[in-house]
């Protein structure tokens, strides 16, 4: 359970990212604004991870990882999606 709850938090974040960049990518064109939920939620976890890793340590500072790890895969996602063409 101590390890789920963060996981699926995570990923429930991840999913958010990823409708977000779906959405801004049906309304605007502009690539800084379609990279802008990905790259904010990788600066955000960059920063997680240093402070789960750092700042609180031991088992506490796991849960910040087991958060983040999700969040930066649908990241990595969100900017595969808007780099594709509609087209293809």
């Amino acid at each position: 359970m101590m390890i789920w709850i963060p996981i699926v938090t995570g990923i429930i974040i991840g999913l958010a990212i990823l409708g977000i960049t779906f959405l801004l990518k049906k309304m605007f064109k502009s690539k800084v604004i379609l990279f802008s939920p990905a790259i904010l939620s990788m600066l955000g976890s960059t920063y997680s991870i240093y402070y789960g890793l750092v700042v609180i340590r031991g088992f506490e500072g796991v849960a910040y990882l087991f958060i983040v790890f999700p969040v930066y895969l649908c990241a990595i996602d969100a900017i595969v999606y808007a780099t594709k063409n509609k087209n293809t």
